[in-house]
């Protein structure tokens, strides 16, 4: 079943940037409910369900057109709401594959005909990138001193003031930072802080290929509360996005962002690449 759910993704996520792991183990929970269409004994179709979330709806391209999203959509509400619930949600589970319905051509009107909405408001929720073949990095370095905070690789013995500072500003992504693996310098992925002497004010993950070959990333960017609007979180993007680009690595990427800080990666050179419709629907 695994290989082929991991065919259908394949053929219908182009351009998508996520660990190839990380999708096989979403697609294989144990909880998930699979609704598979094949033709000639090949996968053609599948709805993939966990809860009242569809995971994953997918028709390969050559086959779409013929009514099998719409059929296998109306199954997949119609078994979420058996399970007692009264609201059907994409993508972000326990987990997710896109984070939400991405913005191919004719994606977002085909939910919004069958009654779905985008959930977050008028906020957008986007992927950026930046090529960093002739980047144009800053002159400073991790390790320097600007502006009175210095930059910093975190240590083992950090993660009680980088959860302190995280906890202000964005305590969902305080979980990631507890990883203790992050710490060893040994790894795809590091920690960079801003200190105020001994205060941490700002925290960033810095990873290298760990979506994807040739792809480097910074993420789950925290400014401690008090710390805000002093340009810490762009000089923090800035100093990770140089190391990646100091690793030879082609492309630098965030995922899973929003409108809010959209303007603060713009400033370290980033662009949105990909747009994702938040669908949900209550019956």
């Amino acid at each position: 079943m695994l290989n082929s759910l991991m065919r259908l993704y394949d053929a219908c996520f182009p351009g998508i940037v996520r660990e190839r792991k990380t999708v096989e183990r979403i697609l294989s929970l144990p909880e998930n409910h699979i609704l598979l269409r094949e033709e000639a004994g090949q996968p053609i179709a599948a709805a993939v369900i966990h809860g009242s979330v569809i995971l994953m709806l997918c028709v390969l391209p050559e086959k779409q057109g013929r009514g099998i999203g719409s059929a296998l959509l109306q199954e997949a509400e119609a078994y979420i709401l058996a399970q007692g619930h009264a609201e059907v949600r994409f993508c972000d589970g326990p987990g997710y594959i896109t984070p939400g319905v991405p913005d191919y051509p004719g994606a977002w009107a085909f939910f919004e005909k069958r009654g779905y909405t985008h959930s977050w408001g008028d906020c957008e929720c986007v992927d950026m990138s930046r090529p960093l073949l002739g980047y144009e990095h800053t002159a400073y370095s991790i390790g320097d001193t600007v502006n009175g905070y210095t930059y910093r690789w975190a240590v083992l013995s950090d993660i009680p003031a980088i959860a302190d500072c995280v906890d202000t500003a964005e305590e969902n992504f305080t979980k990631y930072y507890r990883n203790e693996d992050l710490y060893n310098g040994q790894g795809t992925q590091r920690v960079l802080i801003a200190e105020d002497g001994r205060l941490v004010c700002g925290t960033l993950i810095v990873s290298a290929e760990t979506e994807q070959k040739g792809v480097g990333s910074v993420g789950c960017t925290a400014t401690r509360a008090d710390r805000q609007n002093r340009g810490i979180a762009t000089t923090m993007v800035k100093l990770g996005t140089k190391y990646l680009f100091d690793l030879g690595l082609p492309t630098a990427f965030l995922g899973y962002t929003y409108t809010d800080i959209v303007r603060m990666y713009g400033r370290a050179g980033y662009a949105i690449c990909r747009k994702y419709m938040m669908a949900v629907k209550t019956f």
